[in-house]
């Protein structure tokens, strides 16, 4: 066994001496050195000896700790670390808290270079277990149960295990009544567990037991803000949480901090004004100086100005209201409050609405009218008319005609004057001024519009517009400058429309404010000057000019400033314009504007050709323009581009910019906000290298223009431009630049000519004519196109076979120009059922396309066959079966079956099912119509009838009671049945045959005995009855008389016999019922007199006797006694004459005494 754990003992050592070395070769890693170990026969360590000689003992205390013994360095004597010191808790000591943190000084080692690291040995016997070792700070927190007595020591130890310990030391932890870990001495809230021992108020109780931890006086049961002193509970919005903590104290969804009105709920956060405060927090929304109690546009700055009402009374300050309808002008959206809008309306400023118009001519022109008879001379001008068709409403428009150059000047010199706006139709012709056109000499406080249109016939009576048949000319002078400082916020504008301006030295000079402009159709050429517009607010719209071969020092082609507005400069030539120092072509400024410039062509200019400026807010975008050719030979780059602060930007979208001068872009911006995406582009040509802000998508490759000398700038088929565009551009055109279609096939192209070539479109390219019935046909068209921009020819177009055929063929050996079509219609007419197909070629000379293939398919179907069944008859209000079942399909299934039950064109059934229940509710004859679809769609009808007969109903009734005295109320109850409702009754109530009642459930009073028999007639409501007879159904029993009576006519009735004797005379017979009497009978009258007993209730028949309960006395006279009983009570009769007692008389005396109140049938006195 010991060789056994020798073995095991070198095998350790070679692992660890491995382990080692291995160590060691990775410097830096790790520490690295060889440890001999020396283990006893329990592979415990009992030694250790290191490289510099230190060897180091070790002993195991009973918990199996190591502890080293000794230490002894090979040479050197290494020292101790000095004794621990505790610092605290102190020895002994009591109320300790849970949690606290045991300190001790540190061990000094007087050997250099020692560290000295300590085992920390804590548990509840004096003999402490280590629970942390080589902890190198002098201080450990930890955690203790309450009310228990510690033990604790430190042994400092050196890096080379030497050791010192220290004492052993002990402390008595508190009570901690909650389990916070807080001793109940220092705990803020003894009864509530809290181990942050947080509190608020700062009064000594925690916040988990203080009823009031925010100190405001409010319990925190009852306080909106417990953790927030708010004495006044302020909660606005009344959520119930006070507005001190109430992250959203409005309740309008916006955090307290980034909410610009935090008092007043505003969700939408509106600031027009931008002043950062909301709209509904201030007075003044707009921030226009004007309350917004007094402002009569409250969400707009509309500041004081002088100004003209409509009825031209001056205003030299306040908000302007042109119309005196109380918005002000800048949000008002009909000036004029004509019932037109501004945006609509051909005379914004002047009433021609439905509601109000202005006269025209006369006496009265200018003055506002309803009606012809208020404009004396002239006519009340209405409903936008505009009687030239020019777009301007003849109610605020001056028409001129001028000819020659002498009226032209003469009219604009007037023009002024006028009340309303001018419109100069200029005829055909060229026109030399002596003088300029000069417009600057005028009100600014009213609004004044003009219009210059050139190409008029004589006399102004048509109008054709070609720049080169009007032209204007001022050889060395300035021909067109319209200057205004206009301040108004109404509308206002100018336009220029079909004029050349040539040979001068300022072609046009125009400087706006608050303007719609309009220059289109027109040329400037020619001239030393270059043609300037300045704008301030409002819209700008260049379009389909053309500026060339002007020659200038300042800037040459078309100068624009714009502030505040919007520019569109479209489908222009700028076209060989030179400047000596500065920018030929297209020269545009914008601040806190936004300018388009889209579908030019800027090619050929002498000198740097293009100069955008950004600043501002404002964006210059260029899309879809060509750019070539300019600055060849000649000083500076061809583009400058340049941006300035905070956010100016400009950008360049499906441009060719190929050719120019090199650098082709120069890049100057202070805010270096320039993309440029999808061009034709050379970016090594743009300087700075990698200006731009972002580029994607740009194309370094000749675009292979037609014929660039000759200034063809059409793309050829193989240019790289062609769908290579960027459709999301902003503002992408419609059009390209001679008006063709943009985007040709499913992208756009880049520059200013959307390639089409010769471009045949076929569509559709397939015919589905679907299901056709055998015997009928469907027609389809397709339709030819000529997306190209030249002109397509389409051959002969061959039929196709049968069952399809060409019916009208508009296209066959026809030329197409772009954009035109034809069409070629295609019939299908099968003959048979199933599927067919056929085609046919459209042959053409477009290159990019083989014949165009139309191919045909439809399906011919033969037609199902209907069967309704039937015939078929029944009662009305019961249900019966159609069958359809016979009905057919040829050549394929059955899929609906719908019917018309009574043939009114409207199917009140429709199912899948052959069969379907119907019930009639009235007798007849009816037709029903059967449609059945198979599953090609097509149906088929037949019809059938049924015989609906009528129901007759059934008489029924009940009674009650059914027997009884007279007289007797009956209640008859009405029980009959019937289909057809409602039913009426006619009662006989004694089959006497006269009707008694027509009442449901009537009442019947038999007055007299007897049986009764009757009968009920219920009669529907088609008059079919049916009686029903009960025999001797009611039985009436007469009703008792008085017990007495003497007989006669009338008779005399008497409740006793006593009284009926006492009234009789002699001869009189008394009657009495079949009842007893209580009474005492006394005949003592000298009288004859029969006493007749025994009879029923009615005294028609004799049913029993008569009983006297009580004393029969005869003292007088004679009486005749038949069928009578004397039960005596115990008395004696008295009879003085007993012979005149006739027979059927009997005395009776009970042996009981008689009690008359308990005996029935006795009448008492």
């Amino acid at each position: 066994m010991s060789e056994i754990i020798k073995s095991i003992h070198e095998t350790i050592k070679l692992l660890i001496l491995l382990t080692v070395l291995l160590l060691s070769a990775f410097p830096g890693r790790a520490h690295a050195e060889t440890i001999q170990y020396g283990y006893d026969d329990g592979l415990q360590v009992r030694n250790a000896t290191y490289d510099d000689g230190t060897n180091i003992g070790f002993i195991y205390d009973t918990s199996g700790n190591r502890l080293s013994i000794d230490t002894a360095l090979s040479g050197t004597v290494n020292n101790s670390p000095l004794q621990p010191v505790q610092v605290e808790p102190l020895d002994s000591s009591a109320d300790i808290a849970l949690n606290p943190q045991l300190s001790w000084m540190a061990s000094a080692d007087s050997d250099p270079g020692d560290v000295v690291t300590y085992d920390v040995y804590l548990g509840t016997t004096p003999n402490p277990k280590l629970i942390v070792s080589g902890y190198q700070s002098t201080a450990y927190s930890i955690t203790l149960n309450p009310l228990t007595t510690y033990y604790w020591k430190i042994v400092a130890r050196d890096n080379h295990n030497a050791s010192a310990e220290g004492p052993v030391w002990s402390f008595t932890t508190t009570t901690d009544g909650d389990a916070d870990g807080i001793a109940d001495n220092l705990d803020n809230c003894q009864s509530v567990a809290n181990p942050d021992q947080a509190d608020m108020d700062s009064d000594g109780e925690g916040d988990a037991c203080d009823s009031d931890k925010d100190g405001d006086t409010i319990s925190n049961i009852t306080d909106n803000c417990p953790s927030t002193p708010n004495t006044d509970q302020s909660d606005v919005d009344s959520d119930g949480y006070g507005d001190v903590c109430d992250y959203d104290k409005d309740g309008d969804g916006i955090a307290g901090s980034s909410d610009n009105c935090p008092d007043i709920a505003n969700p939408d956060q509106s600031d027009i004004d931008g002043s950062g405060t909301g709209d509904l927090c201030e007075d003044d929304d707009d921030g226009d100086g004007f309350n917004d109690s007094l402002d009569n546009c409250l969400s707009i700055p509309n500041s004081s100005y002088a100004w003209y009402d409509i009825d031209n009374i001056y205003h030299s300050g306040g908000q302007p209201d042109y119309d005196l309808d109380g918005y002000g002008d800048i949000c008002d959206p009909d000036l004029d409050n004509d019932g037109v809008n501004n945006l609509m309306d051909n005379c914004p400023l002047t009433p021609n609405g439905p509601d109000r118009g202005t006269c025209v001519d006369g006496n009265n022109a200018g003055s506002i009218c309803v009606n012809a008879q208020e404009c004396t001379g002239g006519y009340c001008s209405m409903d936008q008319e505009d009687t030239k068709g020019y777009g301007y409403g003849d109610a605020c428009t001056y028409y001129h005609c001028v000819a020659d150059s002498t009226g032209l000047q003469n009219v604009f010199s007037n023009v002024k004057t006028t009340p309303g706006n001018d419109v100069i139709r200029m005829q055909q012709g060229s026109y030399t001024l002596t003088s300029g056109l000069i417009f600057t000499d005028y009100d600014s406080a009213k609004a004044y519009s003009m219009a210059i249109l050139g190409g008029f016939t004589a006399g102004c009576e048509s109008r054709d517009i070609d720049p080169a048949n009007t032209i204007i000319e001022r050889p060395g002078q300035e021909v067109l400058r319209v200057n205004k400082s206009y301040n108004l916020d109404l509308p206002h504008w100018f336009v220029m429309d079909g004029i050349t301006i040539r040979s001068s030295s300022q072609p046009m000079s125009i400087s706006e404010q608050h303007a719609d402009i309009t220059i289109k159709n027109s040329v400037i050429t020619d001239t030393p000057g270059y043609p300037s517009i300045s704008l301030i607010v409002g819209n700008l719209d260049v379009s389909d000019n053309t500026f060339k071969n002007i020659q200038s020092t300042g800037r040459a082609g078309l100068s624009i400033d714009c502030y505040y507005c919007r520019a569109d400069i479209t489908e222009n030539i700028f076209k060989n314009n030179s400047s000596s120092l500065s920018y030929s072509g297209l020269y545009v400024f914008s601040i806190d504007s936004e300018i388009y410039v889209v579908n030019n062509i800027i090619s050929d200019n002498k000198s740097p050709s293009t100069y955008a400026y950004a600043g501002g807010d404002g964006k210059v975008r260029f899309i879809n323009n060509t750019i070539t050719g300019n600055n060849v030979g000649g000083p500076g780059n061809s583009i400058f581009l340049t941006t300035g602060p905070p956010s100016g930007e400009i950008e360049l979208y499906n441009n060719i910019i190929w050719n120019n001068k090199s650098p082709e872009i120069y890049i100057s911006s202070s805010s270096d906000i320039v993309g440029a995406y999808s061009n034709v582009l050379d970016l090594t040509k743009v300087y700075p290298p990698n200006s731009f802000r972002e580029e994607s998508f740009n194309i370094n490759s000749d675009p292979l223009f037609n014929d660039a000398p000759g200034g063809d700038y059409h793309l050829t088929a193989g240019s790289p431009a062609v769908n290579k565009g960027r459709n999301s551009a902003p503002a992408l055109p419609y059009r390209d630049f001679e008006g063709n279609k943009r985007i040709v096939n499913g992208i756009v192209d880049v520059g200013a000519d959307e390639y089409a070539g010769i471009d045949i479109t076929v569509l559709p390219l397939s015919l589905d004519f679907n299901v056709v019935n055998i015997g009928s046909y469907a027609d389809q068209p397709v339709t030819v196109t000529n997306d190209g921009d030249r002109e397509l020819d389409i051959y002969a177009i061959a039929a196709p076979s049968a069952p399809f055929s060409i019916i009208t063929d508009n296209c066959s050996s026809r030329t197409l120009i772009p954009f035109a079509s034809c069409t070629i219609d295609v019939r299908f007419t099968p003959s048979g059922n199933g599927f067919f197909t056929g085609s046919f070629d459209i042959p053409s000379n477009d290159p990019d396309e083989t014949p165009f293939t139309v191919s045909l398919s439809g399906t011919g179907n033969a037609l199902p066959i209907a069967d309704p069944g039937g015939a078929y008859s029944n009662m009305e209000g019961q249900s019966f079966i159609l069958d359809g079942s016979g009905s057919i399909d040829p050549d394929g299934t059955l899929s609906l079956y719908e019917w018309d039950i009574d043939d009114n064109a409207i199917y009140d059934y429709s199912s899948s099912l052959q069969t379907q229940s119907h019930t009639y509710v009235q007798q007849g004859t009816y037709t029903i119509r059967l449609r059945v679809t198979d599953n090609n769609g097509a149906t088929d009808e037949a019809t059938i009838t049924a015989e609906v007969a009528d129901t007759t109903p059934t008489a029924d009734f009940t009674a009650a009671p059914t027997s009884g005295t007279a007289p007797l109320s009956v209640n008859f109850t009405n029980t009959s049945t019937g289909y057809d409702q409602p039913l009426t009754c006619e009662w006989d109530f004694d089959n006497d045959g006269v009707i008694d009642s027509t009442d449901q459930s009537p009442s019947y009073m038999y007055n007299n005995a007897g049986t009764y028999t009757v009968k009920l007639i219920a009669t529907d409501s088609d008059n079919s009855a049916n009686t029903l007879l009960r025999t001797n159904y009611i039985t009436v029993t007469p009703s008792c008389l008085p017990p007495a009576r003497i007989q006669g006519i009338p008779p005399i009735y008497f409740t006793t016999l006593q009284d009926a004797y006492n009234a009789t005379v002699g001869g009189d017979i008394i009657q009495s019922q079949a009842v007893g009497f209580l009474e005492d009978l006394n005949v003592n009258g000298a009288k004859t007199v029969t006493f007749e007993g025994g009879y029923d209730c009615t005294y028609s028949v004799i049913t029993g006797r008569t009983i006297i309960n009580g004393n029969l006395m005869i003292n007088n006279g004679k009486a005749t006694i038949r069928d009578f009983s004397i039960e005596g009570s115990g008395g004696e009769s008295s009879m003085s004459s007993p012979d005149s007692i006739q027979n059927d008389f009997f005395l009776l005396v009970p042996s009981v005494p008689f009690h008359p109140t308990s005996t029935p049938g006795f009448i008492s006195e």
